[in-house]
């Protein structure tokens, strides 16, 4: 969270009674879904107590928790990638 807050106008403050809110989970994944949920509650797993993810990949998941969709998935991706195909090396 200080890492977004850090390089962002974001400002995450521990929950009171708030509806919507991202609840942090040792379920053994790193894995967040995408932006608010109608459930409110956000659940971002962030691995296990004896392994836990490590700091890149939570910041990577609390990006989707905060609505982040990876670049390559997003609907008008293809507007805006050119692929120059002759800078493309061939497999061996």
């Amino acid at each position: 969270m200080n890492h977004w807050m850090s390089k962002t106008c974001l400002k995450f403050t521990p929950r009171k009674k708030e509806r919507a809110y991202i609840e942090f989970q040792y379920d053994g994944f790193c894995r967040a879904q995408v932006g608010y949920t109608r459930k409110a509650k956000q659940l971002l797993s962030i691995g296990s107590i004896r392994d836990p993810c490590p700091f890149g990949s939570v910041v990577h998941e609390l990006g989707h928790g905060i609505g982040f969709f990876h670049e390559h998935s997003r609907p008008d991706r293809d507007k805006f990638v050119d692929i120059h195909f002759k800078n493309i090396r061939k497999g061996e």
